[in-house]
């Protein structure tokens, strides 16, 4: 490279640290971009089509149903058109899918916050039901009464 050229050329050792803080300046801003570069490369090669093509796997196999399917997902993700039908197929699932995923990242942060100790776990518990209060005031008296015996029944009160 022209900087390790360089840097032999140079007789100072502060033109040396310069030139080396220059390569490693440059290591550092190319970092991303080979990283993007290995991972697309392994998206890229595992696919699998490719591992038929070369002989890894055997669509008869016990998981020629589910290679099968990766490989359609392989095509729909290249074609916006398939994706959005695809998607207006599933509409209905993949809302499912959401709101559960969602319900799991609500249950999961809190019982972070409850089971965190000390302080940390009293106002956040106390926030929690605080959060609750206020929240259940905006219902209906049937939406309230839903959440209530949720509540007593989740909590075997």
């Amino acid at each position: 490279m022209a900087l390790d050229a360089d840097l032999e050329e140079r007789v100072c050792q502060i033109e040396r640290q310069e030139v080396m803080d220059a390569i490693h300046e440059r290591e550092q801003a190319l970092l991303p971009v080979y990283e993007q570069i290995a991972v697309k490369f392994c998206e890229l090669h595992d696919t699998p089509g490719r591992m038929k093509a070369v002989g890894v796997i055997e669509l008869n196999s016990l998981r020629a149903g589910s290679l099968r399917r990766l490989a359609q997902l392989e095509a729909l993700w290249t074609d916006d058109k398939a994706v959005l039908s695809w998607m207006a197929q599933q509409n209905e699932q993949l809302e499912m899918k959401m709101l559960k995923l969602s319900r799991e990242n609500v249950v999961q942060e809190v019982f972070e916050v409850m089971t965190a100790g000390g302080n940390t776990a009293k106002v956040a518990t106390a926030g929690i039901v605080e959060g609750i209060s206020q929240a259940l005031l905006t219902l209906s008296a049937e939406e309230q009464a839903y959440v209530k015996d949720l509540i007593k029944s989740t909590l075997k009160l």
